[in-house]
């Protein structure tokens, strides 16, 4: 459904993958850990499906690996290298590029949120407390619950695993203690749920749990970017 374009953002080069045509509201889907592979280009046309512009940046291609990398979650030999490759990221760069995506995509409608799995949830946290979106929603994030007290008022949906092993029990404490306090933030505990619970064929996939958080998100996005 879509195609990788080359955009020029924040002086960069940037291969996005783009679904959806343009006059409608703008959505970054953020990546794994594992690069914009299939899965992530799934979710994204299924953003582009539901009436988005959906693009998909490729936050690897300031990496040694540079352009096009696609990991395979299953595979023993592609897992080292993702977690190799994530901590080469330079965020206050990818945040740059991510305001500039959203200013390309805001286009005739002025909103673009984003939605981001894993190292994407947090990417997608980060994107929300320097303001480069209107809306956030994080799957799993990791390393969030330091990210979210004294955020701004742009509207934040969380999605946490509960057996999440990337975020243990006092980093959920402080997630949903953020959540309680302060009125933009909304938060969903997934009871018996492992990282990564919404990928398809994952591991840890739980097609209930998945279905309900993007039921959620999908109403979260439309309450806040939609036109009314």
């Amino acid at each position: 459904m879509g195609e990788t374009l080359q955009l020029d953002l924040a002086g960069a080069k940037v291969p996005v993958y783009v679904a959806g045509g343009e006059g409608r509201p703008g959505l970054i889907v953020l990546q794994e850990i594992f690069g914009v592979n299939a899965n992530i280009r799934a979710i994204t046309d299924s953003w582009a499906a539901a009436g988005y512009r959906a693009a998909a940046p490729d936050v690897y291609h300031q990496t040694s690996a540079g352009p096009g990398v696609e990991l395979d979650p299953g595979s023993v030999e592609d897992r080292p290298r993702a977690m190799a490759l994530s901590k080469e990221l330079d965020f206050d760069r990818t945040m740059g590029e991510c305001a500039a995506l959203a200013d390309w995509l805001r286009g005739e409608t002025g909103k673009a949120g984003c939605v981001g799995y894993c190292l994407g949830g947090r990417l997608a946290v980060m994107a929300w407390r320097t303001g480069v979106v209107d809306a956030a929603a994080s799957y799993y994030g990791v390393g969030i619950d330091s990210l979210i007290e004294g955020g701004p008022d742009t509207p934040l949906m969380l999605h946490v695993a509960e057996q999440d092993h990337l975020c243990p029990p006092e980093a959920q404490e402080k997630i949903f203690a953020s959540a309680d306090a302060f009125p933009q933030v909304e938060a969903f505990r997934y009871d018996g749920c492992g990282h990564a619970f919404a990928r398809e064929k994952g591991e840890h996939y739980n097609p209930a749990a998945a279905e309900t958080a993007g039921r959620r998100t999908a109403e979260f996005m439309r309450r806040h970017l939609m036109p009314s």
